[in-house]
């Protein structure tokens, strides 16, 4: 089950989501929640001012592969602020157009939201 909370305090948002097991778990939903974590902390390493956005992508969209899942190109994460949806987009893979560079204070959300079969939305 995916927990997913936004807040609004003194004008800015704020938005954090986990997932957690409910009962008995498989092996491979294990595998697949395993592998967003290790996306998430790749992508952690790269998510520094300076850097473009789709490096963020290029990061989880490798580790997502390299584990044998599927990274949904439709979602990703994105900017917040006095928002909670604010540019830039955050693909989960490297997108070319997402070449922005992260300046000192923007403030994004990443989010690599995979699947074990396929990466389509329907």
């Amino acid at each position: 089950m995916k927990l997913d909370v936004t807040v609004e305090k003194d004008g800015f948002m704020a938005d954090a989501a986990v997932t957690v097991g409910v009962g008995q778990v498989s092996e491979e939903k294990r595998r697949l929640a395993l592998c967003a974590e290790r996306a998430f902390a790749k992508a952690m390493l790269v998510a520094r001012a300076g850097a473009r956005v789709n490096e963020i992508g290029r990061a989880i969209e490798s580790e997502v592969r390299c584990s044998g899942f599927f990274v949904i190109r439709e979602l990703g994460g994105h900017g917040i602020g006095r928002t909670i949806h604010e540019a830039p987009s955050v693909p989960n893979y490297p997108e070319p157009g997402a070449d922005q560079i992260l300046t000192e204070g923007l403030v994004i959300t990443v989010e690599p939201i995979i699947a074990a079969r396929s990466g389509k939305v329907f």
